[in-house]
């Protein structure tokens, strides 16, 4: 059985990188989506790793922002239109 990091081991030869890194993106202990860096020369520190890490959290906060905002904007849309039916329903004489 072959390594999980074969592949991406195979890419960094191909590609020429002396270093490739990746941070997972985690929301509610489901990954959803990864962050990578590579460098032609060098490994990379921890602080420069930490930071990766850093930038892939605020990621997750940033798409989870963007998310519950458009949620929020379809319900105000929802509501408005339901008023806006609500307040002519009421306009209607009554026979």
């Amino acid at each position: 059985m072959r390594s999980s990091r074969a592949p991406v081991r195979h890419v960094a030869q191909v590609a020429g990188y002396e270093a490739m890194a990746y941070a997972p993106m985690m929301w509610n202990e489901r990954g959803i989506g990864a962050i990578g860096v590579s460098r032609l020369k060098g490994a990379f520190s921890d602080k420069e790793l930490a930071l990766l890490q850093t930038f892939a959290d605020q990621a997750v906060i940033a798409i989870q922002n963007a998310r519950l905002f458009n949620e929020v904007q379809a319900r105000t849309s929802d509501l408005s239109e339901a008023l806006t039916y609500q307040t002519g329903s009421g306009k209607i004489p009554q026979a």
